[in-house]
């Protein structure tokens, strides 16, 4: 960011300055225990950002954190310890809405890259309701904030964005802090579902806690057996089995996400299932010992399957190995076929 002649470096009171009111707050955040004490110990030592909005008046464009920080400190701490004048960087006020955003944007600190994507979506309908057209968003917003300058991309978190909004207004979704953690890319996720099952998939996606490429690979798989199945997906979630996944509340989030995903799989995959039931009942007709275990590829991709044997002495590997030959040559139940046969058959 370069320094114009027009810009003045100018002391101004806190109370001179707009701060819950302007349009660049954009991802609030705490500020740092490090940063309160500094500013305790040594004042506001980088000057505040703002703009001049009328003669003693001034809009924040960056130090939200600060100034927030400092606005609430004066409630609890004694007058000597807040220093109510601070040092602004002042924009004139002839700068456009769009030359304060480009500025504003380049003070985003790299390492907060990972913004919200609920908060991303509000930003954007906010520029495009100031007269920001979808090539300015496309072109100069969207990069800085590390989004791909993808017009469809952008479109997309627009039409996010006012269905969270119309959601909030009609109090439909308990908008939680979890929620306001996904990031840009889960709600483009969700944005699939808009205007067929929205409000249950973020029901969904809220109740199972799962965020970033887990709860985007769920997604996926949820649209993919509404398609094929042909049956919404606010149907899919209504069925017992993911009702009562979500029910328990002793499970960790990892194995919340393998009995979801296991069960889609199974919904979208319905003959891979009957096969799999059919394998697991033609094994357990085998007996197997408790030291000797039966492995296969649960998606029946390959023909080989894994025996393992645990034995502690020779004798024990020799009776494995006795029980292993007298069930090749057993026949399976109802005297149809070789047992072995069958499993043979059935993973090919």
């Amino acid at each position: 960011m370069k320094k114009t002649p027009k810009w003045k470096l100018f002391t101004i009171g806190i109370n001179q300055i707009i701060i819950d009111d302007s349009k660049f707050n954009w991802f609030p955040n705490p500020l740092s225990k490090n940063d309160s004490n500094s500013i305790l110990n040594h004042g506001i030592q980088l000057p505040i950002l703002v703009q001049e909005i009328k003669e003693s008046k001034y809009n924040l464009v960056d130090g939200f954190k600060r100034l927030k920080w400092l606005k609430s400190a004066k409630s609890h701490l004694p007058k000597e310890k807040i220093n109510e004048n601070i040092n602004c960087l002042v924009i004139p006020r002839s700068f456009s809405l769009l030359e304060v955003v480009m500025i504003r944007v380049n003070t985003l600190s790299n390492s907060e890259k990972n913004f919200s994507g609920a908060r991303v979506c509000s930003l954007l309908i906010m520029l495009q309701k100031n007269g920001f057209t979808k090539n300015d968003i496309v072109n100069f917003v969207l990069p800085q904030l590390g989004i791909e300058s993808s017009p469809r991309l952008a479109s997309q978190l627009i039409d996010m964005g006012n269905i969270l909004i119309k959601l909030r207004e009609e109090k439909q979704f308990c908008f939680s802090e979890f929620f306001e953690s996904l990031s840009f890319e889960d709600l483009i996720t969700l944005h699939k579902f808009i205007g067929k099952s929205v409000i249950q998939v973020l029901n969904f996606a809220a109740k199972m806690e799962v965020r970033g490429k887990k709860l985007r690979n769920i997604l996926q798989i949820l649209d993919e057996v509404s398609r094929f199945q042909e049956i919404p997906a606010k149907e899919i979630l209504e069925l017992r089995q993911f009702k009562d996944i979500l029910r328990k509340k002793n499970l960790q989030i990892p194995e919340r996400y393998r009995l979801i995903k296991e069960q889609l799989n199974l919904i979208r995959y319905p003959k891979l299932n009957v096969l799999r039931k059919k394998f697991i009942q033609t094994r357990e007709s085998l007996n197997l010992p408790e030291k000797i275990s039966l492995e296969y590829d649960n998606s029946f991709e390959e023909e080989n399957m894994v025996i393992k044997l645990e034995f502690s002495n020779l004798d024990e590997l020799k009776n494995h190995i006795k029980f292993l030959e007298i069930k090749s040559t057993e026949k399976g139940y109802s005297g149809k076929g070789f047992l072995w046969e069958r499993l043979f058959s059935l993973l090919r």
